[in-house]
């Protein structure tokens, strides 16, 4: 499911972008609407391939799993299709942080009247990445080998940038969404803030 949401909010950004590149006065950014359409449409693709790539993994690791267990080829097959089940998401999550930034460069760019949908694309990515995080980490609780402080290393430079993109990408949409009602403040009272870096 991490790969469809993040696919949806690849899908998002391009559509903001195509919608802005119809419309006048936009004329001067169609190059700059082009490229971040292109590239959305491309990682929507990508991410999409990821489903089926995704249930395709876990059935080779349920048909090691199922190995009888005096086989002395089963510990390796399980550990090699543990991996392969990592690197799907593993994969899903480090596409996030380019999908939000797509999303942030539309709504930086693109039509005002769609700003809350690149804001949606950008949430979108945000939860993919949260889920493909969580999917990699409950994966390598499996897995023994030296294979696993790489991909746990991967997935949790990934997964900072995510959240740090995410973070400053609903900011600006939120505070160009605010400025339009003459606030900059939320219905609780406080300015939007960039969270600082995780420890």
């Amino acid at each position: 499911m991490s790969a469809l949401a993040a696919s949806m909010g690849a899908a998002l950004a391009a559509m903001v972008a195509v919608i802005s590149h119809t419309k006048k006065g936009f004329e001067s950014k169609h190059d700059k609407l082009d490229t971040i359409a292109i590239r959305a449409q491309r990682l929507k693709d990508q991410l999409l391939s990821a489903v089926d790539a995704d249930t395709a993994a876990f059935d080779r690791l349920l048909e090691a799993i199922r190995m009888p267990k005096d086989d002395p080829a089963r510990d390796a097959a399980i550990a090699n299709a543990t991996v392969t089940a990592t690197e799907v998401p593993l994969g899903v999550l480090e596409c996030c942080p380019e999908v939000m930034e797509l999303c942030r460069e539309v709504a930086r760019i693109g039509l005002q009247a769609s700003l809350s949908d690149a804001g949606v694309g950008g949430q979108m990515a945000r939860a993919a990445a949260a889920g493909a995080y969580q999917n990699v980490c409950i994966n390598l609780a499996n897995l023994a080998d030296d294979r696993r402080a790489s991909l746990l290393d991967r997935a949790d430079k990934a997964w900072l940038e995510s959240q740090q993109l995410h973070a400053r990408a609903e900011e600006e949409i939120l505070t160009k969404l605010r400025d339009a009602l003459g606030t900059r403040h939320s219905a609780l009272g406080t300015t939007f803030r960039t969270p600082t870096p995780l420890s």
